[in-house]
């Protein structure tokens, strides 16, 4: 199935094959990284709960599980900053398009 789009300056688009591969990996690679964020935040809860019931103090529960998940945390955190800066570029520019001007979003 053909679907042709027109962009934003009237150039017509008709995916290929090729474009519909990507898609379909993104969604593939876009679901793995759901499962694996789930995966570390259940991972945080529990290992917060066993910490927590063998008697372990809060500020270094709190350490502890700083130092053990900042693989993790850190490029979630760097990427959900990335995807609200691209919307906030893409609102941006919706308003401008649409004759509202740029205000701050």
């Amino acid at each position: 199935m053909t679907v042709k789009l027109v962009s934003l300056t009237g150039h017509k688009y008709a995916p290929t094959s090729l474009d519909e591969g990507l898609v379909t990996w993104t969604e593939i690679a876009g679901g793995l990284a759901v499962l694996a964020m789930l995966a570390v935040g259940l991972g945080i809860i529990l290992s917060a709960f066993l910490l927590a019931t063998v008697g372990v103090g809060q500020l270094e529960l709190r350490a502890i599980l700083l130092f053990k998940n900042w693989w993790a945390s850190g490029p979630l955190i760097a990427l959900v900053a990335v995807l609200a800066f691209r919307r906030r570029q893409w609102l941006r520019l919706r308003r401008k398009q649409a004759g509202l001007g740029e205000s701050l979003i």
